[in-house]
């Protein structure tokens, strides 16, 4: 099988950390099918799907709306917290296995 796109990813991404979280078979499915890859990252949002986020997500209109977040409510704001959490959490395991790998070789 000629390594496309979906394998690389299945490849070098064994975890479920993808962008939709496929399942293990999922993957199988899309390498299988060997779509075409489509660069859609900077597509405009359709008006109407960001007026219902606003409309049903508080969240995301805090996020969205200038002014909406105040600089104080910022660090504590979900997402941002959740971002901020991971990041230290990952931060602090790389540290850890550096420590151990170290004194490994020492």
């Amino acid at each position: 099988m000629k390594e496309n796109y979906f394998l690389r990813v299945k490849k070098y991404s064994p975890t479920r950390f993808w962008i939709n979280n496929p399942t293990p078979g999922d993957a199988d499915k899309l390498i299988e099918a060997d779509p075409p890859v489509v660069y859609r990252m900077f597509n405009p949002v359709p008006p109407k799907v960001v007026d219902e986020l606003l409309e049903k997500i508080p969240d995301f209109r805090r996020a969205y709306m200038e002014d909406a977040l105040s600089v104080d409510e910022f660090k504590d704001f979900g997402p941002v917290a959740l971002f901020r959490d991971s990041f230290v959490k990952g931060w602090t395991y790389m540290l850890k296995k550096i420590k151990e790998r170290r004194k490994k070789i020492a």
